[in-house]
């Protein structure tokens, strides 16, 4: 960023699990999820999106859950992973 620009690029917020150190060029966005920020891999195609057990523990009385509808579903790391139950939660996307 050239030192005559005005802007400055906004802080990164902390994350539940950061970001791999090695270069990842799939797309993120910054995602709020009850009121705490995490870095969130997008994808256009996906019929549904994931969070890890912690996540879920953490925002457990805030989650509705809901009927999965899938059986199992492939992760972004390419693990297969069995769906035993689903949930709706808000979340904001962006700052």
């Amino acid at each position: 960023m050239s030192k005559d620009c005005p802007l400055q690029p906004p802080p990164t917020p902390p994350n539940d699990r950061p970001l791999p150190e090695q270069s990842d060029h799939r797309p993120h966005v910054n995602t709020q999820i009850l009121g705490e920020w995490y870095a969130a891999l997008v994808d256009t195609g996906a019929a549904g999106s994931f969070m890890g057990d912690h996540l879920r523990d953490k925002c457990n009385r805030h989650l509705r859950p809901v009927a999965p509808t899938i059986q199992s579903a492939r992760m972004a790391n390419g693990q297969v992973d069995t769906i035993t139950e689903a949930y709706w939660i808000s979340l904001q996307i962006g700052i």
